[in-house]
């Protein structure tokens, strides 16, 4: 095995380990606690239903870069039995295509996504395709990392929601003609797709103990599916072998000149901004500084961000590429962002709920500042509306007092919305 394990992961990678970690340990403990004779809890009955029958489910999501949807067929749960989604993901340039599979103990998910569409979570870590990397992510459903993907199997998001958090029930609404109860969780901390904060779900759950809707919401994010159930098994392929082998395409990268287009000094920092044209008809980015101030996940571990052109008559939120930010290691930290012609101010907010307006110049916006209180909020106000960017899930300025939203100020993408 080298540095880089098959779901995609190194050794720079302990946070994410150690809570994937802390969930297992936390579900094995539950399980194996439960005394024989208690009666299981509504929602571990109706995970191994829902796993035992299979069936269809219509999904929609969303994450900080916007809405998507997305179908999923199922016979059996992620570790046991068989099942493919298709759709898309809403990223920070648009919808991501979604293409996962799991057969025969195996998990198959298709990296599809630029480094910046979903940034550093672990989401983004799974399906961000790098040099050396196969197109594809695949390796045992019994590895932790796959419960960043239980929210594509309804059974196995059952019994992530089943886990902890505290549970009521509720008569519910019929659904297909069929009574249901209502189960509401509060503060369950499984990991999630992006979420490992606290979750709000409500699910709906009939007298067969079959699941026919689940909603999971952290802050403003949300997935929610509706569920139908026919007992057929869907035939699923795992990609064929050349797909598996490391055959990802060769990075954009600078071919000219840098030459700097913005620079100043701030707290005893020099620094200066630096565009080059890139391969592939990109624009390639970096920032220097006396000291230096360490650029975040730097493009293919190098100090420059290569964005290809947008295409003609592109949404103004898809033209606004955050192409550096440091890491805020040092006591001043930094974002430079790219804004579209016509937008001339900005609106700034600071970690704990501090705005003031800001200046844009020859469609750059760059920003440094003390770390200890971090930019997490862009607006922009256009003649068609409003465009709101943050870091992680924050989307206005009320969210940058909201921890949970906020995350990791220095570790979280920056995500924009209308």
């Amino acid at each position: 095995m080298n540095e880089r394990s098959v779901f995609g992961f190194d050794r720079n990678t302990p946070r994410l380990v150690a809570l994937l970690t802390i969930s297992i340990v936390v579900m094995v403990a539950c399980s194996s606690n439960a005394p024989k004779f208690t009666k299981e809890p509504i929602l571990v009955r109706a995970a191994k239903a829902t796993e035992k029958l299979g069936g269809t489910a219509a999904a929609t999501v969303d994450l900080a870069g916007g809405h998507s949807t997305f179908t999923v067929q199922w016979k059996g749960g992620l570790l046991r039995g068989v099942g493919a989604v298709h759709g898309t993901l809403p990223g920070a340039h648009g919808q991501v295509p979604l293409d996962a599979r799991w057969r025969g103990g195996q998990m198959y998910l298709k990296r599809s996504a630029s480094e910046g569409d979903l940034g550093l979570t672990p989401l983004g870590q799974l399906m961000t395709v790098l040099p050396g990397q196969s197109l594809w992510m695949y390796g045992p459903t019994a590895n932790a990392t796959a419960r960043v993907l239980a929210g594509l199997s309804p059974p196995d998001m059952v019994s992530a929601l089943a886990v902890n958090g505290t549970t009521t029930t509720s008569k519910g609404p019929r659904v297909d003609g069929q009574a249901t109860t209502q189960v509401v969780v509060e503060g369950n901390t499984g990991l999630l797709f992006n979420w490992i904060g606290a979750k709000h779900a409500e699910l709906l759950v009939d007298s067969h103990d079959l699941v026919r809707r689940i909603a999971v919401s952290v802050g403003t994010e949300r997935l929610a599916m509706d569920i139908k159930y026919s007992n057929v098994v869907p035939v699923v392929e795992a990609p064929a072998a050349f797909e598996l082998k490391s055959n990802a395409p060769s990075p954009v990268v600078p071919n000219g000149p840098y030459r700097s287009v913005r620079g100043g000094s701030a707290n005893h920092v020099e620094w200066a901004v630096q565009r080059a044209p890139g391969t592939d008809g990109a624009t390639c980015w970096r920032w220097t500084s006396t000291p230096t101030l360490q650029v975040v996940k730097p493009n293919y571990l190098t100090d420059t961000r290569c964005f290809k052109a947008h295409p003609a008559g592109s949404d103004p939120v898809d033209l606004i590429d955050f192409v550096l930010t440091t890491d805020g290691s040092r006591s001043v930290a930094a974002v430079v962002a790219t804004i579209p012609a016509g937008i001339t101010q900005a609106t700034l907010g600071f970690v704990g709920g501090r705005t003031q307006k800001a200046t844009i110049s020859g469609g750059l916006l760059t920003w440094v500042g003390p770390s200890a209180e971090p930019l997490g909020y862009v607006g922009f106000a256009t003649k068609d509306g409003t465009i709101n960017c943050g870091i992680g899930a924050v989307s206005s300025i009320g969210d940058l007092n909201n921890d949970q939203l906020v995350g990791n100020p220095f570790g979280s993408a920056w995500l924009c919305q209308a």
